[in-house]
């Protein structure tokens, strides 16, 4: 095909006169006309109060300072939590939506702001491991099993666009997970886990220094026969990091890692399975689905400090992938798929802090490079077993985005941002099985910015915010299941506004956003397409629909998110997150859907829970997640019955007695679903065969399930 060119131009005029502002406040000399009511410039800004994170503007600031719903998980929450799955923590967080269909690590997923519709669609988090892009390029979505708690330092959740600093994939967040840093004092650390279902499991972490030179290491696996049968998981993890400090102002870096992972798929099962199967039977004609899956990751860092307030880094990262598996449909067909996916960045960035006219200034300019290679060979067969067709695909895409950023301070306490970014992306398949059938497509998309934020306390923080977003089709959603659609598919875009109110504290902390997102082209995996015969829709003469990935032209996201953190004695502290959220179809040009609410997402949801130090070094938390009704997966016509309403109590009792100042114990009983309640947080209407009620299916949800984790620490 030849070179296809967006429905709509992206109107630049916006992006180029944030662009001008930016270059005439580092440019033009003499005092700015806002400076005459500024005050005293000596003045002294607020002190830091708060978290410090990186995520919101890609260089430290306090979380007070930031315009957007921004929220750290330290290392103690981390490990108070006695969770070891990063995606089971962030059910806690306002805004997220984490759901699991397969009761065991590999079911996990996470979005934000109502684009989790469960359709498989690709996710609008962007998810970042120290700063390196994670997510899949065949997907978009993020593989949470591989991510593990027990090597994280802490978590930065920002939720809504991000796309003028990190580029594609930053439409409903951005979720940056910090591992363990190599320098500090040489530790030690050592878990072992067992628990229900034949759950088993350990970590070691090692870190030390010499000098100049710091290093650590990580090790971890884990086993489960799962909650249901055919979810087995197991899986080995390894990675070491190393840092060099070249004299006072270089830093070299390299981290490289292994893993492998076996994973057994349960399937979804009706009511009327359930009921003579057991919620723990796997769906019938699922035997044998499964997925092998292999990862190396590998780092490189550069950072360079010429003198202060100047700051140089390269991040090169490579990351293979290889995978085996296959899956049923039930009452349809099975596939059987090999892929095989290399992932090639590189992240430069320049952070420069500085004065205007007295006025704080920081200026942040970069550019990111990625390019995804992936080879796809894909058998499918029919509900007797037998193969009625092969695939064959190779696909190229590749990004160039370069962005600008700046945070000038107009009084001590108010802060204006404004950035803008421009990204070039070019998408490349081949179907190697179809005549050598190619496609080619380019796009290019700027992404402006612009917020006020005022400490209007020593405390507590007020901001607005402009910001717009987008997200490539992933390479699934190009292709399509049954080969290339000739009309393609429009990035998303979006526009989104916001205000909000943070606080953070001694006695607690506070945030609350209001937002509104307002999405073109968004991208929706719909199955009520009615199907017409071809040779490549062979299963169309079986009566299916044609499920594929359509845009719809508008989509409106609005919301309230507000969490809580309050201590009222020295040995309590109370929690809570909730979230209001209306994600409706605003225009559909394809099956006329328009104003139904996308699936999956509800509209009310939210935790509280509390953390209490007992006597005898004793610690006590419970956690309740409760989650509102809500149309089950490509129930896009709002027609069926909804999922019900769930809540799950978690409690966690921790025993840390002292022993050494340089020997620390932790002993934990985990209790999840501590009421031993029936629910299923995922469900919906099958994918390829259309029949109503009865063709609804659930993924029920792990009842009451108890978990023992014994650890210890070494100061060396």
């Amino acid at each position: 095909m030849s070179s296809r060119k967006p429905r709509r131009a992206d109107p630049a005029g916006g992006s180029l006169v944030i662009f001008g502002i930016l270059l005439l406040q580092l440019a033009v000399p003499g005092r700015p006309a806002f400076a005459d009511a500024a005050p005293d410039p000596s003045s002294s800004p607020p002190r830091s109060v708060g978290d410090v994170a990186i995520t919101a503007t890609r260089a430290g600031r306090d979380v007070l300072d930031t315009a957007g719903n921004l929220t750290v998980i330290d290392h103690e929450t981390i490990e108070r939590s006695g969770i070891r799955d990063v995606a089971e923590i962030l059910r806690r967080e306002a805004g997220l939506f984490v759901t699991n269909g397969t009761s065991n690590p590999e079911g996990y997923s996470v979005d934000a702001r109502g684009f989790n519709d469960g359709g498989g669609d690709g996710a609008s988090v962007l998810v970042l491991v120290d700063g390196r892009r994670v997510n899949e390029a065949d997907s978009s979505s993020t593989d949470w099993s591989w991510l593990r708690l027990d090597n994280v330092e802490r978590i930065e959740v920002l939720r809504g666009p991000a796309s003028a600093l990190w580029g594609d994939g930053a439409m409903s967040g951005v979720v940056n997970i910090i591992t363990r840093d190599t320098e500090g004092p040489g530790r030690v650390r050592v878990t072992g886990r067992t628990g229900h279902d034949d759950t088993d499991g350990g970590s070691l972490f090692l870190r030390g220094s010499h000098g100049p030179i710091s290093g650590s290491l990580y090790l971890d696996t884990i086993g489960t026969d799962g909650y249901r049968d055919q979810s087995d998981f197991d899986a080995h993890r390894y990675e070491g990091k190393w840092r060099l400090h070249v004299g006072e102002g270089m830093l070299l870096g390299v981290s490289a890692g292994y893993s492998s992972d076996e994973r057994e798929r349960p399937g979804a099962l009706t009511d009327a399975e359930i009921e003579s199967l057991s919620r723990r039977a796997a769906a019938p004609g699922t035997l044998g689905d499964e997925l092998v899956l292999r990862r190396h990751p590998v780092e490189g860092l550069l950072e360079w400090t010429p003198r202060e307030g100047l700051v140089v880094s390269l991040v090169p990262w490579f990351n293979e992938k290889k995978q085996t598996g296959s899956l049923t449909f039930p009452g349809s067909f099975s596939r059987s798929e090999r892929t095989e996916a290399d992932s090639l960045g590189l992240n430069a960035k320049v952070h420069w802090d500085s004065e205007i006219h007295g006025l704080r200034n920081r200026v942040l300019f970069g550019f990111d490079l990625l390019q995804d290679d992936l080879h796809l060979t894909a058998t499918d067969f029919d509900s007797m077993g037998m193969s009625v067709s092969e695939t064959r695909r190779d696909a190229v895409r590749r990004f160039y985005g370069g962005y600008l950023h700046n945070e000038l301070a107009l009084t001590p306490r108010l802060l204006l941002a404004t950035g803008v970014r421009y990204d070039y992306g070019r998408l490349r398949g081949k179907d190697r099985l179809a005549g050598d059938a190619t496609f080619r497509t380019k796009t290019t998309i700027w992404s402006p910015k612009a917020s006020l934020s005022y400490r209007f306390l020593e405390f507590a923080s007020v901001y607005g915010s402009y910001s717009r977003g987008f997200r490539f089709p992933n390479l699934d959603e190009a292709f399509g299941l049954f080969g290339f659609f000739p009309e393609g598919l429009d990035p998303e875009k979006s526009n989104a506004y916001e205000i909000g109110l943070k606080a953070r504290h001694s006695l607690g902390a506070l945030n609350v956003a209001l937002y509104r997102t307002d999405v073109d082209e968004q991208i929706f995996f719909d199955h009520e397409i009615p199907c017409l015969p071809t040779p490549e829709n062979f299963f169309c003469f079986f009566g299916a629909n044609d499920p594929r990935s359509v845009n719809f032209p508008r989509v409106e996201h609005r919301g309230l998110e507000v969490s809580f953190d309050v201590r009222p004695l020295e040995w309590l502290e109370l929690y809570g997150s909730y979230t209001l959220q209306d994600t409706r179809i605003e225009s559909d040009r394809i099956t006329r859907l328009e104003g139904r609410r996308l699936p999956i997402t509800p509209r009310n949801r939210g935790t509280f829970g509390f953390r209490a130090r007992l006597p005898w070094w004793t610690e006590l938390l419970a956690n309740g997640n409760f989650v509102g009704s809500r149309f089950g997966a490509n129930d896009v016509a709002n027609e069926l019955e909804k999922l019900p309403f769930f809540m799950r109590w978690d409690l966690v009792v921790a025993f840390k007695p002292p022993l050494r100042d340089w020997l620390r114990l932790d002993l934990r009983l985990n209790v999840r679903n501590l009421f031993d309640r029936e629910y299923a947080e995922f469900g919906g209407e099958r994918t390829f065969v259309r029949a109503g009620r009865d063709n609804v299916a659930f993924n029920p949800s792990p009842q009451r399930t108890l978990e023992v984790l014994a650890g210890f620490a070494v100061d060396l």
